[in-house]
């Protein structure tokens, strides 16, 4: 007998378990897309009024090893001389021009997210994901190498 009404209680149980899992709704998150970055992937140096080199740089890239500059001077680029690139200077032209008004119009797509992650605002020495991020000052530098790992 204490069998049966033990059996009994285990049964009531379970099924009281398996009605208040099935009742408890399920939220599915949906991944954010990526930010379309057009043009401007090609890109791994991008201004507006001036690039400048003060040292020996490397600048390359599996999405772009490209530096563009617009509207500025081409004489606004200095250091050129001990840069060593895998891409194309682009100074004061259209293609230029093209990646600067791609370039708003990712950022605007990215400004209007909501931010994923804080993280400290010294970004050498890191690995960053696809994300949105932040710091606690709202500003970023970089002292090293950053890798952004897609």
């Amino acid at each position: 007998m204490r069998t049966i009404k033990h059996k009994r209680i285990t049964a009531v149980l379970l099924t009281l378990a398996l009605v208040l899992l099935m009742s408890v709704p399920t939220t599915v998150f949906a991944a954010e897309p990526t930010v379309n970055l057009r043009s401007t992937s090609n890109f791994a140096v991008l201004a507006g009024s001036a690039i400048t080199n003060t040292g020996p740089t490397t600048i390359n890239g599996d999405a772009g090893g490209d530096i563009g500059l617009h509207p500025g001077l081409a004489t606004a680029y200095t250091g050129g001389g001990t840069v060593t690139m895998t891409g194309t200077a682009y100074l004061t032209d259209a293609v230029a021009l093209q990646a600067k008004n791609d370039l708003i119009l990712a950022y605007d797509d990215a400004a209007g997210r909501t931010t994923a992650v804080t993280i400290p605002s010294e970004l050498g020495g890191r690995t960053l994901t696809p994300g949105v991020y932040d710091s606690a000052d709202g500003t970023f530098h970089i002292t090293g190498t950053l890798t952004l790992d897609a």
